[in-house]
């Protein structure tokens, strides 16, 4: 469709526009003041047409037919129009007005939706309808369809629209431009800091860990929720309610407005009523909180929107204020938050102890008892949701004296005044307990660690094993009694170390594996009876790897760590062996006695007793074919030596430096002494049993027997 772009004042009728439709030419023209036309004239690729109209029709569209469009270029020329036999020659008028093409609502920009929505709603028209300018002339009026209408028709000739409607409003651009700005530039500084907040937020966690409370539960759904969604909803929402206000969509930045609030809102009400849970997203929370304080202030001032904003402040410095409550009232507390409940570090000076239940709202499942502090519980209550106690040393507990355990907890009982586990292992005794009777298959870990005020313990028929350290720093323990029907099997390492106050010891036949430094720091320890020595019973050949070293109970695998036996140990009697290897009372200076089986099937080893400088008498077992080189070397004290007749070879050195040995008597089994086997001995009267001609002795270093 062509414009005229013409409107010839006082000229009765206003031709507004052409186009052809196949081979016709339609002319529409404006009939303002409803006069008869009769016919019509116009000029076209110089050729002059009529047609015959006959009609008062207000907009009429005038068909010329078969007209031949062979000039694109070509325009049709208005001559005349005749109305009521009166021919009127466009001509004679030279009076007009230039008509401009309507404009449309693209060249407003982004304003064409501040444009729509104001026409929309003072015309009560539908916003896709809005594709053109209203425009208002002296002479004319461009609709909002793009029609253009004579100054005098109160009604778009096209759509109906009223002309008041259009423009009895007027659209106040210069003031919704300015409060627009003023929005746009609010939300593109509050998605910069939202930006600003949460990166800030997350640096923190990344390298101070959790605020307040560490959780690991955390990385659930719950929780990545609250710490990713939430923030990118609030960061989308915010993008919302800025482009819908550049485009003054009142509906869609209402819709994300609330969203926007509800998320605030949202964040606010889970740390006011799930604060420990949610306790990670609190900085950024308080962050947020600040910027849409400061947002909603100076929108209240600038903006005057009051009772929306008194709203939202009011609602914020609520639920801020429930959130101060509840970081008051939680965060002293030291807890980590787990995917079943709170692991509590228990922090109390009471008395009387209760474990929690719950705390805001959240089951607590386990407690830990801080190896730093010394508390003064005396009586500790466990809750029915309590499944895991875990204390480093029962030294923080030294004053406990009754623990008592919830009706319905699964995982926790008491017999014998002790804590059980539900697989029935010991898992707490009352640091006032001076004496216990245990009688339980398996005895952990660490089980009466450090409990400093027990006396006696007695082992029933039932134990198979004790765990490591399990009485370790049991100073006043000076009992340790085994049932004479003890099955026990195993004592793990370090199971009675820095029992400080234990006099004597007597491990049971049962017995068949130690652990290493079971008696480590025993420094009263005066007498020790054990089946065997070492690690196991060791009834292979001899070598240097063999665990059976006296220093083995003491804590050492070596031979030479003779400072670990204690002084005031005199006595020691190994009642089930049948053999001993090299070194295993190498260097034990201050045992007085030591006592085998009256029977053995193998030799002694090398060293065996070298410089047991307090050692007095020994018997050896019967069985023993030879006593080995250096056996008793340097046992400076020894007085008394029973040799049984099954012996019949004494090795190099065997009694070496034996100064206080004065008399022996050796028995006829004996065929052979090696050389310097009594070299620097102190015997004085030696007894042979046998034929003297059966006899072998190296005179090297034999002197004084050969002298006898």
């Amino acid at each position: 469709m062509e414009y005229f772009n013409k409107l010839y004042v006082k000229f009765p009728i206003f031709v507004e526009s052409y186009y052809f439709q196949k081979q016709d030419l339609i002319i529409n023209i404006i009939n303002q003041n409803r006069e008869n036309i009769e016919i019509i004239e116009i000029e076209f690729n110089n050729k002059k047409f009529e047609t015959t109209v006959n009609s008062n029709e207000r907009i009429q569209k005038i068909i010329f037919p078969n007209i031949e469009k062979s000039n694109l270029h070509s325009k049709p020329i208005f001559l005349s129009v005749t109305i009521d036999k009166k021919k009127y020659k466009l001509s004679d008028y030279s009076e007009y007005v230039v008509v401009s093409k309507p404009k449309s609502i693209f060249n407003l920009g982004l304003e064409r939706f501040l444009y729509k929505r104001n026409i929309a709603e003072s015309a009560k028209i539908k916003k896709k309808d809005i594709k053109y300018l209203a425009q208002e002339g002296e002479y004319f009026w461009h609709c909002t369809c793009g029609t253009c209408n004579l100054a005098g028709f109160e009604e778009c000739t096209n759509c109906g629209n009223k002309k008041k409607s259009l423009f009895s409003v007027a659209t106040s651009y210069e003031y919704e431009g300015m409060r627009t700005e003023k929005i746009v530039k609010i939300k593109t500084n509050v998605l910069i800091w939202l930006f600003v907040i949460f990166f800030v937020h997350i640096l923190i966690q990344m390298f101070s860990g959790d605020f307040l409370f560490e959780n690991i539960a955390k990385n659930n759904f719950f929780g990545v929720f609250n710490r990713f969604l939430v923030p990118l909803l609030l960061f989308l929402t915010t993008l919302g309610e800025l482009l819908s206000s550049r485009i003054h969509s009142k509906r869609y930045s209402f819709i994300f407005t609330i969203a926007n609030l509800s998320l605030l809102l949202y964040l606010n009400m889970i740390s006011a009523f799930a604060f420990i849970l949610t306790a990670y997203n609190l900085l950024f929370l308080i962050g947020v909180n600040i910027l849409f304080v400061v947002t909603l202030i100076y929108r209240h001032f600038n903006l005057k929107n009051k009772i929306y904003h008194h709203l939202v402040l009011g609602s914020i410095v609520v639920l801020m204020s429930l959130v101060t409550v509840q970081w008051v009232k939680y965060s002293h507390l030291d807890l980590r938050v787990e995917q079943d409940g709170i692991n509590l570090n228990v922090s109390t000076d009471d008395k009387i102890y209760y474990v929690p239940e719950k705390i805001n709202n959240i089951k607590v499942f386990k407690i830990f008892f801080d190896s730093k502090k010394e508390y003064n519980i005396t009586e500790l209550y466990i809750g029915k949701n309590i499944e895991n106690i875990s204390l480093a040393s029962t030294l923080v507990l030294p004053k406990l004296e009754k623990i008592i355990v919830a009706d319905g907890n699964k995982n926790y009982y008491i017999k014998n005044d002790l804590l059980y586990t539900n697989e029935d292992l010991i898992k707490l005794a009352p640091m006032m307990t001076k004496e216990i009777v245990i009688n339980d298959k398996y005895i952990p870990n660490f089980a009466f660690m450090n409990n400093q005020y027990l006396e006696t313990i007695t082992f029933g028929a039932n134990v198979e094993h004790i765990g490591a350290q399990a009485f370790e720093n049991n100073y006043n323990l000076e009992n340790i009694i085994f049932d004479s029907n003890s099955k026990i099997k195993f004592i793990e390492e370090y199971a009675f170390r820095e029992c400080r106050s234990l006099v004597s010891i007597d491990f049971p036949v049962s017995l068949e594996m130690l652990g290493i430094g079971v008696l480590q720091g025993c420094n009263s320890l005066v007498e020790l009876k054990a089946p065997f020595i070492g690690e196991k019973r060791e009834n292979t050949t001899p070598t240097s790897a063999s665990t059976d070293l006296f220093n083995f109970f003491f804590g050492s695998r070596s031979h030479v760590s003779n400072e670990l036996i204690p002084l005031t140990l005199k006595k020691v009697e190994i009642f089930d062996i049948i053999r001993i290897h090299t070194y295993t009372f190498y260097r034990a200076f201050n045992l007085e006695e030591i006592i085998f089986p009256s029977e053995m099937i193998y030799d002694i080893g090398n060293n065996c007793f070298f410089r047991c400088e307090s050692l007095k008498e020994f018997i050896i077992p019967n069985g023993i074919v030879s006593i080995k080189e250096k056996a008793f070397e340097q046992t400076i004290s020894l007085e008394n030596i029973v040799i049984p007749n099954t012996v019949t070879l004494i090795e190099n050195h065997a009694f070496k430096d034996t100064i206080s040995l004065k008399s022996i008597v050796i028995p006829a089994s004996v065929t052979k002494i090696e050389k310097n086997a009594f070299l620097n001995s102190g015997i004085e009267t030696a007894t042979y049993l046998g034929d003297i001609n059966n006899l072998e002795i190296v005179a090297e270093g034999n002197g004084v027997l050969i002298s006898l």
